[in-house]
């Protein structure tokens, strides 16, 4: 589900439901060579508490998977795009605006994810998330969204998560 009007969405940007206004955005700031950023995030089914996250730039939604960079057309503004259909908690909001194109994104990423590059806990859609935050932004995905994974990595390589050892 969408977050509802006025609602501060988890990075502090205020989003709204109205879809005539937001969709009228598009065209209001792409006159002004500047494109909203949306970030969708849906809980993933395994572990519990990790997140799955994509990028909605310029009306599609850029993510990674084991076939690279994918992209499709994303459904109206603040809508779960393709990727997150069917996952629970799926909420989009806007982060920013920036003046690079979904194209520049792909160009730039893609030689970093590759197909069949992908690692659950190593190089993955947040992994993905966060480099395109700071590609198009210059802004860090909060650490909320790959925590869950950088726990499991740690746990992983004998480390126990929440515990010092002596």
């Amino acid at each position: 589900s969408s977050i509802k009007s006025g609602a501060k969405s988890p990075m502090g940007a205020v989003s709204c439901s109205d879809c005539r206004r937001c969709q009228n955005a598009y065209i209001t700031i792409r006159q002004q060579d500047h494109w909203p950023v949306d970030i969708a995030t849906s809980h993933s089914d395994v572990p519990e508490q990790a997140y799955y996250t994509s990028i909605i730039l310029q009306q599609h939604e850029y993510w990674f998977s084991d076939a690279g960079v994918c992209w499709s057309l994303a459904p109206q503004r603040f809508q779960p795009p393709q990727s997150h259909r069917n996952k629970p908690g799926t909420k989009v909001f806007q982060v920013g605006l920036t003046s690079r194109s979904g194209e520049m994104l792909q160009k730039c990423l893609s030689p970093f994810f590759e197909p069949k590059s992908y690692d659950h806990m190593l190089k993955n859609c947040n992994s993905f998330t966060d480099c395109a935050l700071a590609f198009l932004l210059s802004k860090r995905l909060p650490l909320k969204y790959s925590r869950a994974q950088e726990n499991l990595s740690l746990m992983s390589c004998g480390w126990q998560v929440g515990k010092v050892n002596e």
